[in-house]
């Protein structure tokens, strides 16, 4: 009986154990099973992302076009790009080198630009200026006579600074037009700004210019007209248009 007894004592601790045990796994793999509920929803998260950066990128690659046409116009704009280098340098060149004949023209050409600008200035002023100066951009100015320090265009006054652009311009078609060949001056409205007495020294110097070449004067008025019908009679030919 005793024996019996015992048995029936120990069976029960050892069924005791036993639910303890399945309580205390069945506590742990509930744990744990929401710990890896949780990393399997981080990585179903993480592969819908993924998934969509793939989407995306494929979206773009096919934007993009094939890659063999990519390649092509690659070189296409490879090609491109060599010959608008070879035209950049060859510009910069050509710059350079008109610089400078720009700067040795200059240097040859403004002293004696200068000084015929100056005979006819000094004409067309009846001797108020006797001088001519340009500086690199062949920008002129102009000194009295019996002064020593020129002013520039724009220090002159407005009839003045008409005349020595006039000057200047005369000058430059003096040196250029061919002398052999006597080409005609063409002259358009040069004079409508000058007053009266401005124009008559201007209109008297192309009447000495027209000496040695042909000056066609195209004015709207008629005070260039009567000037010369009355200073040089029968010398110029008006034409009405």
């Amino acid at each position: 009986m005793i024996r019996k007894e015992a048995w029936e004592r120990y069976q029960e601790e050892i069924n005791g154990t036993i639910q303890a045990y399945r309580e205390e796994m069945g506590k742990h793999l509930s744990g744990q099973a929401k710990e890896l509920e949780g990393i399997v929803a981080d990585a179903v998260d993480r592969l819908s992302a993924l998934r969509r950066r793939i989407h995306t990128t494929q979206g773009r690659i096919q934007a993009l076009g094939d890659p063999e046409d990519l390649r092509s116009q690659l070189r296409r704009m490879e090609e491109q790009y060599a010959f608008l280098q070879k035209e950049y340098d060859a510009i910069a060149l050509a710059t350079e080198v008109l610089f400078v004949a720009s700067s040795s023209l200059q240097t040859r050409f403004s002293p004696d630009l200068g000084s015929r600008a100056a005979a006819i200035f000094t004409k067309l002023t009846k001797g108020k200026y006797n001088k001519v100066l340009l500086d690199q951009e062949l920008t002129p100015s102009a000194q009295e006579t019996g002064q020593f320090i020129p002013h520039e265009a724009a220090l002159l006054s407005q009839g003045a600074a008409d005349q020595l652009y006039l000057a200047v311009r005369l000058a430059i078609c003096d040196m250029v037009l061919p002398r052999d060949s006597a080409a005609p001056l063409l002259l358009d409205d040069a004079l409508v700004n000058f007053d009266d007495e401005r124009m008559a020294a201007a209109l008297d110097y192309l009447v000495e210019l027209s000496q040695r070449r042909q000056v066609l004067l195209f004015t709207c008025q008629r005070r260039e007209a009567d000037y010369l019908n009355w200073a040089y009679p029968g010398r110029c030919r008006h034409v009405k248009l």
